[in-house]
């Protein structure tokens, strides 16, 4: 059984349609992570799974039990639902120890002093902060005080857990080093966490499902693997990773296969453009990784002048002009300035 649920959720606020048709579930030991662009309705979605905005249609079930219900005009308020929620900003209480702050949790719920040591005492210790219990947060790193936000919303042992973007405080190598631990603490744990981000690559490292909102509605849902390398519309295409779009007119759909006409070129592509008729325009959407320097003309390959190059450090990325396009390439070395020959093989180039 799948301990969140939610199902056709829709949500106004100020007027206006946020979530129009939204479904989802989360099982133990997962992740879910909402992306999508800003007013998309992805913290919308994650606070209305907490009690914090009220929808007026769909259910939301937590552990097989109905927390709202829009037909029966169920809402069960915020602090009986039995979550754990991770906030942004940490919100820590600056003048409480490490340990008074993840006791508070437990003190609200009645729990008896003895027990709310011993609890307190095991959650900083599974989470490496056995030693800090008895310092206050200003005296902390961002990591660690990241690390009692989460011992916080874990003490109550809920099995869900709502994680509004826990990672955007850190700074770039400490935001490395705690995808692997929250991925790591999720399954150790068997919770099921559903987390709100605005990184790509930490969605595509942490989580086990991704959602995609656009405009109220869940675009595409699938494996990180999934929307990153199998896109059903041309939206998930260019939200997921770095691309090149090449805008032409659809030659011919036959199958799997499709070919589109860029600048006088034919290009052979994977078909996701449905039953477009030819003739009609058409988008060619390739990840930069994808695009390959060449020795010479051929297939679905085009010449452009070297623009300009930026050293990464695993690897350069170039970009190319030419034909009306901008083009951009991920290669290992370095480049001459002039002309390149660029090649964008057939199947890792979708035709929309």
């Amino acid at each position: 059984m799948a301990e969140l649920v939610v199902e056709h959720l829709k949500i106004r606020l100020g007027g206006i349609e946020i979530l129009k048709d939204v479904s989802l579930e989360l099982n133990r030991g997962e992740i879910t992570a909402l992306l999508g662009p800003s007013g998309s309705g992805k913290t919308t979605l994650l606070r209305s799974v907490a009690g914090l905005e009220q929808p007026y249609d769909g259910r939301i079930l937590v552990g097989g039990k109905p927390v709202f219900d829009g037909a029966k005009s169920l809402n069960v308020p915020t602090e009986a639902r039995g979550l754990g929620f991770v906030f942004q900003s940490y919100a820590l209480w600056p003048n409480r120890t490490v340990e008074a702050n993840v006791a508070y949790a437990l003190k609200l719920r009645g729990v008896a002093a003895s027990e709310q040591a011993t609890r307190v005492a095991k959650t900083l210790d599974s989470l490496g902060l056995g030693k800090l219990g008895h310092r206050y947060p200003h005296e902390l790193s961002g990591g660690q005080q990241q690390r009692v936000a989460i011992a916080r919303s874990l003490v109550y042992q809920p099995t869900v857990v709502l994680l509004d973007e826990p990672l955007s405080n850190l700074d770039a190598k400490l935001r490395e080093e705690a995808r692997a631990f929250l991925k790591e603490l999720i399954m150790r744990e068997n919770l099921a966490a559903l987390m709100v981000t605005h990184d790509q690559a930490e969605a595509l490292a942490v989580a086990n499902k991704i959602l995609l909102l656009n405009g109220g509605y869940v675009e595409q849902a699938g494996t990180p693997e999934e929307m990153y390398g199998a896109p059903k519309t041309l939206f998930t295409a260019e939200f997921m990773g770095s691309n090149n779009r090449l805008n032409g007119t659809i030659k011919t759909v036959s199958g799997q296969r499709a070919a589109l006409d860029v600048a006088g070129t034919a290009f052979d592509g994977m078909a996701r453009c449905g039953d477009k008729p030819g003739g009609a325009e058409g988008s060619g959407v390739i990840r930069l990784e994808a695009v390959h320097l060449v020795e010479g003309a051929g297939a679905n390959r085009m010449q452009f002048e070297l623009v300009t190059s930026m050293f990464l450090g695993s690897h350069w990325e170039h970009v190319f002009r030419g034909h009306g396009l901008n083009v951009r390439a991920h290669h290992r070395g370095a480049l001459q300035p002039g002309q390149h020959w660029l090649e964008f093989p057939a199947e890792q180039l979708w035709i929309f």
